[in-house]
């Protein structure tokens, strides 16, 4: 059973590694000739793992995000010209935008 425990967990890792759901990893489970009941439970707990990996990943992206584009908002209020603030304002505005929707889209 350890043996199998350790095969279905290798499946499993692979599944996810290239985004496959559920539905996918019961089907090269069934594939394999693996019961679907005896590793339900495993199936469910890797899963979870997975999803929790992606939110915390995704709110450490949401925060860079965010302060990102607050960094880019002093800086380009403390800077008196506007030549070295249009990339400060655009610039890095548009990649605090850019790494705040990559987390959301980690986090849903």
């Amino acid at each position: 059973m350890e043996a199998a425990t350790v095969e279905v967990t290798k499946i499993i890792d692979q599944s996810l590694a290239v985004g496959r759901g559920r539905a996918d990893i019961e089907a090269t489970l069934l594939e394999k000739g693996f019961e679907l009941s005896a590793f339900a439970n495993h199936i469910e707990d890797k899963l979870q793992q997975h999803a929790a990996k992606r939110r915390s990943s995704g709110h450490i992206l949401v925060a860079a995000g965010i302060t990102t584009c607050f960094a880019s908002c002093v800086i380009t209020l403390i800077s008196g010209s506007m030549g070295a603030g249009n990339f400060t304002l655009i610039g890095l505005t548009s990649v605090g935008i850019a790494l705040l929707f990559a987390g959301l889209m980690k986090i849903f």
